[in-house]
């Protein structure tokens, strides 16, 4: 399950806003064949929920409070978020899809994510930028 592998991203204070998006290349039949498209998300969440998923982690490993990673999470009320990071990491893998994780001071509108990705298309530098963000799935 998800829990069983360590929920680590990078968290600075000063960036408490994270959002997760799944991106694919066009099919050969759609107009833009080949050309990258925002498919998932944006998944928002913060630093505060981070926390959460972390310790529910420990919560679902502790050998003296034997508990499930579903009452875990139920307790670190954090079971809405793991569910959504499930559900866009296996519909990732399926339609073969890039997961990548962004950090931001302020909260970002949907639009500017689907503008980079956008963009990325046609500018190297975006390109890289999105590249970076990428998720090891």
């Amino acid at each position: 399950m998800f829990l069983e592998k360590k929920f680590e991203l990078k968290v600075d204070p000063n960036l408490p806003h994270h959002y997760i998006i799944g991106v694919i290349m066009k099919e050969l039949d759609s107009d833009n064949p080949g050309e990258l498209h925002l498919k998932y998300g944006p998944l928002h969440f913060t630093n505060k929920d981070v926390e959460n998923v972390q310790d529910a982690i420990l919560l679902s490993r502790d050998e003296i409070f034997q508990t499930t990673t579903e009452e875990s999470c139920k307790i670190h009320n954090c079971q809405s978020l793991v569910m959504a990071l499930i559900g866009m990491k296996m519909a990732a893998k399926a339609n073969h899809a890039t997961m990548h994780h962004f950090s931001s001071e302020l909260e970002i509108e949907e639009e500017w994510f689907v503008t980079l990705v956008e963009q990325a298309n046609n500018s190297k530098s975006t390109k890289k930028t999105l590249m970076e963000a990428k998720i090891k799935t």
